[in-house]
């Protein structure tokens, strides 16, 4: 079977907690950390390859989830030992990332290691540039619909029972960036060992606290039993009312996926 002049990159990943960690390979021959790397043969498009070359390096089945990266590199043909026309100068890299959920590999002949590492300690081990471009965006794709959150006791417990479906937020530039299908980590303070990852399902928007708690009936808020009033009260003594006036209210509506601790 021949060989397209074109080639791709795959940063296996999977989320421990709170951390992300990327699986680095360590190449047998040449000694050094990269991400999993291989050729498009000539019948696949490249995600055809980049699910081929996973599971021939590292065992990962085609049915975990890739993302396609805007990350491209450019290598010189003499990299490679093909027969391409005189007129083909450089392979192009296409990059992948793929979620593992275990985070045990069945290393081809290839690689004689691997390690699952952070991002900064990735950044570190890896050898080349393109490597590294493609890690930097992966790690800012993902964070991108992560967001972290803090909780007291009582409402981090009423979203752990799932008594509480909405959380009640300031509309702020650090809110604004929640989107329909992101994910929150809540850590329960004081000491935030405890969390609960939810899916946001929805978003509500209002101009102050006060139409968002006229329109939404309050058991969704684990509060049935509180007034308007009551609910007012407890809402000032954490957001003043100029923020009030210049962010609105943000309605969160959560569904929950998982409660851990750390």
């Amino acid at each position: 079977m021949g060989r397209q002049p074109r080639n791709v990159l795959v940063i296996p990943y999977y989320f421990a907690g709170n951390d992300i960690l990327f699986a680095l390979f360590k190449r047998a021959d040449l000694n050094c950390w990269q991400w999993i790397a291989g050729g498009v043969e000539d019948e696949e498009n490249i995600l055809e390859a980049a699910k081929r070359e996973s599971y021939e390096e590292a065992g990962i089945a085609a049915n975990n989830n890739f993302i396609k990266l805007d990350t491209i590199t450019s290598i010189p043909r003499e990299i490679f030992h093909e027969n391409w026309n005189d007129d083909i100068f450089v392979v192009i890299e296409y990059s992948f990332g793929v979620e593992v959920k275990n985070p045990e590999f069945k290393l081809s002949p290839e690689h004689s290691d691997f390690e699952c590492l952070g991002y900064e300690e990735a950044m570190d081990r890896l050898k080349y540039d393109s490597n590294k471009t493609a890690l930097w965006e992966l790690n800012k794709r993902l964070n991108k619909n992560i967001h972290k959150m803090h909780l007291n006791k009582g409402p981090f417990e009423m979203i752990k029972s799932g008594q509480k479906k909405i959380e009640i937020r300031l509309n702020d530039e650090k809110r604004r960036k929640v989107k329909i299908g992101d994910t929150i980590i809540f850590s329960k303070l004081p000491d935030c060992k405890e969390k609960i990852e939810v899916k946001v399902t929805g978003l509500l928007h209002y101009a102050s606290f006060r139409e968002l708690y006229e329109d939404i009936p309050f058991q969704l808020i684990g509060r049935e039993n509180k007034s308007l009033d009551w609910m007012l009260q407890g809402t000032y003594k954490i957001y003043d009312k100029e923020r009030e006036v210049k962010y609105g209210a943000l309605g969160i509506r959560i569904e929950r996926i998982k409660a851990y601790s750390v």
